[in-house]
């Protein structure tokens, strides 16, 4: 069984009410509240490959804190979304599939990654491989979501450790630049 996260329950229903309706879920109980937060059928589903679970408790935050096209090009994003919520296009088939220019999906695309809704996986040249956070969608064998939840954490804090170690880059650079400012007016 899956690793529990903190305040966090699992465990397997079996639906055996009736011979027709036999499920296997994989529930998720918030230990404080008592609260169901997710379940998820383990069992082969009838929907083909467009089947995701969505996770609405979440959705209030994406209607409150997304403009119109981060909200259009994350509709379009969970649209393609894989196995192991990777999401594989670029953002050239964004645009020309919703309508937008380029750099519009682009800033969207970003103002999503700053607000921990997607992250990047991985970079071949101009293409990318985002990973959606599955506290909102999740795409793949019920068992795996936690993994999916611990790969989607590293990924955010490889990103901020990388965002910060730029920062700390582009402030040595100010302050080199500075003090050769400095030495030049003082020469003078």
């Amino acid at each position: 069984m899956a690793e529990n996260k903190p305040n966090q329950k699992t465990m397997d229903l079996n639906d055996n009410s009736s011979p027709a309706k036999k499920k296997r879920l994989l529930t998720v109980i918030n230990t404080e509240t008592g609260e169901i937060e997710a379940r998820v059928n383990l069992r082969t589903n009838h929907y083909g490959k467009s089947w995701a679970a969505a996770f609405p408790k979440n959705f209030d935050y994406l209607a409150t804190n997304l403009n119109g096209e981060q909200l259009r090009v994350l509709m379009f994003l969970m649209s393609k979304l894989d196995f192991g919520n990777y999401i594989r296009v670029t953002n050239k088939t964004i645009a020309k599939s919703i309508g937008m220019m380029g750099q519009n999906v682009t800033r969207a695309i970003r103002g999503l990654i700053d607000k921990n809704i997607i992250a990047v996986d991985e970079v071949f040249g101009v293409s990318r491989i985002y990973r959606l956070n599955p506290a909102y969608m999740y795409k793949g064998k019920g068992s795996a979501i936690y993994s999916v939840y611990d790969e989607y954490a590293k990924l955010r804090v490889a990103a901020e450790s990388e965002k910060a170690a730029q920062s700390e880059n582009d402030e040595q650079q100010k302050t080199d630049e500075k003090s050769k400012t400095d030495k030049k007016s003082s020469t003078n």
